[in-house]
C-alpha cells in the first residue's frame, strides 16, 4: 500500500506528540524517509505543486509540514530563522541548496556565510532552531519541510543583506496569500 500525503501527516502528528525531542526527531527522521520513498506521496497535489510557491499538508500548534514548489527563477529570499522551532528540509525531487549564516556584530544585525549544504533527491537535514540559513534551487524542486510548531504564527529573524540589518516579523501567512495571489510567501 502507498504511503501517502495524510499517513505522513499523521505520522508527524504522531512524532510530535512524543514528550521527549530526541524522540520526536526520531519519529520525524522515520517518516521523512517513508516519504522521501513514497512516488505517490504528491500526485494529489499537482495543482498546488504548480500555482503555489509553497502550501501545507499539515498545521497545528504543535506541527507543520510545508511543501515548497521551487523554481530557479523564483527570487532568492533573505536569510532568516525559525522563531525558536526546528525544522527538517527534505528534498523530494530535484536540489536544494542552503547557505547558513552568522551574526558578525554585537547587536546581531549584520550576518555573513558560513557554509553550504546541497542536498540532492532522498536526501534530508535538521535545522536548528538557532540556525540562520536560506534555501535556494537551480533546477525546479519540491521540498518537504517539518517544523516542530505552527512557523506561521511566530516572530522571526530576518536579516536583510543589502541594509545590513534585522527585521523581526510575526509570519502572516494568509495576508501573503492574498498578497501574492494564492502563490505563498514570497519576499
Amino acid at each position: 500500500m502507498a504511503y501517502t500525503a495524510m499517513d505522513f501527516a499523521h505520522d508527524i502528528q504522531l512524532a510530535m506528540a512524543q514528550h521527549e525531542p530526541r524522540q520526536q526527531r526520531i519519529a520525524t527522521l522515520a517518516a521523512v524517509q517513508r516519504a522521501l520513498c513514497s512516488a505517490e506521496l504528491l500526485e494529489p497535489y499537482a495543482q498546488e505543486l504548480q500555482t503555489h510557491l509553497e502550501f501545507h499538508l499539515l498545521r497545528t500548534p504543535e506541527a507543520a509540514i510545508k511543501v515548497f514548489s521551487m523554481r530557479p527563477d523564483h527570487p532568492l529570499g533573505p536569510p532568516h530563522d525559525h522563531g525558536g522551532l526546528w525544522g527538517c528540509y527534505a528534498t523530494y525531487s530535484g536540489e536544494l541548496l542552503m547557505d547558513f549564516y552568522t551574526t558578525i556584530d554585537p547587536d546581531g544585525e549584520q550576518v555573513v556565510e558560513k557554509r553550504h549544504l546541497r542536498l540532492p533527491k532522498g536526501t534530508w537535514c535538521f535545522v536548528e532552531p538557532e540556525d540562520i540559513h536560506r534555501v535556494w534551487v537551480r533546477e525546479p524542486t519540491y521540498v518537504l519541510t517539518i517544523y516542530n510548531g505552527d512557523l506561521n504564527s511566530l516572530i522571526r529573524r530576518i536579516y536583510d543583506l543589502t541594509n545590513k540589518r534585522l527585521i523581526r516579523d510575526v509570519s502572516r501567512w494568509e495576508e501573503r496569500l492574498r498578497a501574492t495571489g494564492g502563490t505563498g510567501y514570497q519576499l
